[in-house]
């Protein structure tokens, strides 16, 4: 392989992880494929090696949308999934001006694009709630991540103009478990998880925003259990719309960081009180979490049928 391709391929994040389409396929005189040429989100068109672009996928640094690589090590052909349309409402535009709030132990005056966890929920970007959520901006604010006893909520205006919103309410609970799934990293089959990609992987970096509910550590052995096949998409759906996490409104592109203005903030008064409120909510979830498992064993798909399903379009 040149090296520019192969520098291509090799991203270190997840974050930069490549989504791509196989336009061709290469083979020698024993009709061995040799390699395939594939054209990257962005237009890029390389040709790769197939034990380059193996490795590339089995190693999360690049998603071919009609290839999937199968357990064995060899890369089948997948029927391309089309994202649901605008017209289902999973993408939203509007204009106008919100109210947003960040809990955290510092005061931060203007959020930097390219700062954060890559491993939160969606991947990297600034993690809000709407204002009329100001209470759970709090508790996070006293979180157990916070050692400093000292806890702000940030407080924003943020305009909408332009700006491009993936809202995972208004789409099926699939796309949200393998995204969360993608970043959050829980131990589970990677086989499964990139066949499971293949076909419900998101490309988060078309939009601009994204509006959607938290994965705290208890969703996180809610989404490890349904990779493991011992619970349904209807227990993890049900659940998140019990409401107990509520939803998050996140910054991704640098548009949106540019939106963000009239910094306020203010101390939280009580952390110890708020402390308690994020243990109780926990606690709650895990409740309510355990009580979705078990009244939906019956109801509902399991990994297996999602893979079924992708095995079969093969």
């Amino acid at each position: 392989m040149q090296s520019s391709n192969k520098q291509w391929l090799v991203c270190e994040d997840t974050e930069k992880m490549i989504q791509a389409t196989c336009l061709l396929k290469n083979r020698d005189s024993n009709n061995k494929i040799v390699y395939y040429k594939i054209k990257s989100k962005s237009g890029d068109t390389k040709t790769i090696p197939a034990n380059d672009l193996k490795y590339a996928i089995k190693n999360n640094k690049i998603i071919i949308a009609n290839l999937t690589l199968t357990s064995d090590n060899r890369l089948l052909e997948h029927k391309q999934i089309k994202y649901p349309k605008s017209s289902e409402t999973a993408y939203y535009e509007r204009n106008e001006t919100i109210s947003i709030c960040h809990g955290s132990s510092k005061i931060i005056g203007q959020p930097i694009f390219g700062k954060g966890e890559k491993t939160n929920d969606y991947g990297l970007g600034f993690y809000t709630v709407f204002e009329s959520e100001i209470e759970l901006a709090k508790e996070w604010a006293c979180s157990p991540f916070n050692s400093t006893g000292i806890g702000y909520v940030n407080k924003y205006e943020f305009s909408t103009s332009n700006i491009k919103t993936l809202n995972f309410d208004k789409m099926s609970i699939i796309y949200w478990i393998t995204l969360t799934a993608t970043y959050r990293k829980p131990n589970i089959s990677q086989a499964d998880l990139r066949l499971l990609q293949s076909k419900y992987l998101i490309d988060t970096k078309i939009f601009d925003c994204i509006c959607g509910w938290r994965c705290d550590d208890t969703f996180s052995k809610i989404i490890t259990a349904f990779m493991d096949n011992h619970c349904t998409d209807k227990a993890i759906d049900e659940a998140i719309r019990l409401g107990h996490l509520k939803q998050q409104f996140v910054l991704m592109s640098r548009k949106s960081f540019n939106n963000i203005h009239s910094h306020r903030y203010e101390n939280v008064k009580d952390f110890k009180k708020y402390r308690e409120r994020f243990d109780n909510r926990k606690a709650e979830a895990d409740n309510a979490l355990n009580g979705c498992i078990k009244r939906n064993r019956n109801n509902g798909k399991y990994l297996d049928d999602y893979l079924e399903e992708i095995r079969n379009e093969l």
